[in-house]
């Protein structure tokens, strides 16, 4: 018997295939666990996580490094694609 994906499954196909395809592209991320921000340059994605150089973050000792950040800890993110620019922060 069939059973659809799961909204979690359906969800994290959907979010590693936006990064997948927008590898070079700058990123801005939240993560709820810490509560966190960075942004950075979308390296690439390995199975569920994305690799990002990390530009400007709270923590000033993880700018200038490469984080990599699992999709399901992803609470909301944007990718500039062409849209508007994240700003500079420093």
């Amino acid at each position: 018997m069939y059973q659809s994906p799961s909204i979690n499954e359906i969800r994290q196909q959907v979010v590693t295939e936006a990064f997948a395809t927008a590898s070079g592209e700058r990123s801005l991320i939240f993560i709820s666990s810490f509560p966190f921000i960075c942004i950075g340059t979308i390296l690439k994605v390995e199975s569920d996580y994305v690799f990002l150089d990390i530009e400007t973050t709270y923590i000033s000792e993880l700018e200038d490094k490469v984080m990599r950040i699992h999709i399901d800890d992803i609470d909301v993110f944007y990718i500039e694609n062409g849209g508007p620019s994240i700003p500079k922060i420093r």
